[in-house]
């Protein structure tokens, strides 16, 4: 169980945005808009941001928003080392042939946070998450929390691009179904 700030009812969390989206750059511009937006306009909620490292990179300068009003929001960024939808993507539909998806230039966000002024903590294993946040929610400010987890680890439920619900895959795929995928165009 994740700990929850005492906070009451008003928690405001802004998903984790997925960028195989042809309106990925609109969505996260209004997760942006929502983190801005949410504290200033209610001081009493909690915004909390969860995102993939590829994701934030795209918009971290947003720190220096946070940072320079003092919104308490809470980033939580699920760190794999790159895309990792796209890489779950090209692993399940294109047979494990990987491209431009590896972000090795990437910063170290706790350092990049305490650049800005913001809190920085990291969690290395499984078992420093619940801490982590723990301590995230107990500071006032903007905190960034860089959870590190395996390159290869797959997100799940996904629905395919062109699929339906009822396409939903709750698990890796058997190579049955890989192999479906990587004869239609939109993946299944």
């Amino acid at each position: 169980m994740l700990p929850r700030p005492d906070l009451g009812e008003e928690v405001v969390c802004v998903p984790v945005e997925v960028i195989l989206l042809p309106v990925a750059h609109e969505r996260l511009e209004r997760g942006e808009a929502e983190l801005r937006r949410q504290p200033g306009g209610r001081p009493d909620r909690l915004v909390v941001l969860v995102d993939g490292d590829g994701s934030f990179v795209m918009n971290s300068q947003e720190l220096a928003t946070v940072v320079e009003n003092q919104l308490p929001v809470k980033m939580v960024i699920i760190n794999n080392g790159g895309h990792g939808m796209v890489r779950q993507w090209q692993d399940i539909i294109y047979g494990g042939r990987f491209h431009s998806i590896d972000l090795s230039a990437s910063p170290d966000f706790v350092k990049l946070a305490e650049a800005y002024g913001a809190v920085g903590i990291r969690a290395s294993k499984p078992n420093e998450v619940v801490p982590a946040l723990e301590k995230a929610f107990a500071v006032p400010g903007p905190v960034l929390v860089d959870v590190m987890v395996d390159r290869d680890e797959f997100c799940f439920p996904m629905v395919p691009a062109g699929g339906a619900n009822k396409d939903m895959l709750l698990e890796r795929p058997t190579k049955d179904v890989k192999a479906k995928a990587a004869k239609s165009q939109t993946g299944f």
